[in-house]
């Protein structure tokens, strides 16, 4: 079975957060993230200033908490860029 997948843009501080919530492969009902953080004119899926996994080790029971927690980690990989 193909790993479920959902996808947000936010606008935070005048840069994009891409985040990607994947359902795990060998565990469908555990999810986990890809964030990316780019300038708005610039494609994410070519080219990202910053890119990021949550890691084996964080995982999350639903798509939402996992978009939460890219989002809060986009946020604050925007906060380190323009600090």
């Amino acid at each position: 079975m193909k790993p479920e997948q959902t996808r947000r843009t936010e606008n935070y501080k005048g840069m994009h957060i891409h985040v990607d919530a994947l359902s795990r492969k060998h565990d469908p009902c555990r999810w986990d993230y890809i964030v990316r953080v780019a300038q708005p004119v610039v494609d994410a899926n070519i080219v990202a200033e910053l890119a990021a996994r949550a890691g084996d080790e964080d995982d999350y029971g639903d798509a939402e908490q996992a978009m939460a927690a890219g989002l809060k980690r986009g946020q604050a990989m925007v906060d380190r860029l323009t600090g």
